[in-house]
């Protein structure tokens, strides 16, 4: 497996390497090793969408996807899902938890930091993303819920995660 990195390296690895960041749910302000009073986890602030994931999943694949033809008219591709308040809940629970625990979003944390000191040490680095994530979860949440639209879009061909306009809700620090 590769992986694209924010810088545009690449790295190559096995697959159950990826995604993991040990203690990426931390804030640890001692030395190495060390703890202090201050220290704590934040996991639970993830608890809820990490829970929604398989209901979510389970509800997403159970929509009607419009089939081809895909040359057909625009308006008949589109299917309207009436969805309650719990399950849109739940979706925008599901959808912020991965951008705001995104590498995309844990580089853009540190990068004003890295551009003023340079490469920060990996302690400190973390700390200073997880400070920025610690409530950003909730805090982004609760920002949208409520308003807009959310469009699930399915394609034959082509994986698609989240489109651009999402991350401006995520501030960087």
């Amino acid at each position: 497996m590769t992986r694209l990195r924010p810088s545009g390296d690449t790295f190559r690895g096995k697959p159950e390497g990826f995604g993991l960041i040990g203690h990426g749910h931390s804030i640890k302000l001692g030395a190495s090793g060390e703890t202090t009073p201050w220290d704590h986890n934040f996991e639970g602030e993830f608890q809820l969408a990490d829970d929604s994931f398989p209901s979510l999943i389970q509800w997403l694949d159970s929509l009607e996807r419009p089939g081809p033809p895909f040359e057909v008219e625009r308006k008949t591709k589109i299917q309207a899902e009436t969805v309650d308040n719990a399950r849109l809940k739940m979706l925008i629970d599901c959808i912020v938890s991965l951008a705001v625990r995104s590498p995309m979003h844990r580089e853009r944390v540190v990068a004003l930091a890295e551009s003023l000191r340079g490469p920060l040490p990996e302690r400190e680095r973390n700390v200073l993303i997880g400070a920025n994530m610690q409530r950003m979860q909730r805090s982004v949440v609760r920002s949208i819920s409520g308003r807009g639209k959310v469009l699930v879009l399915f394609s034959p061909e082509h994986e698609f995660v989240f489109g651009n306009g999402f991350s401006q809700y995520l501030p960087a620090g």
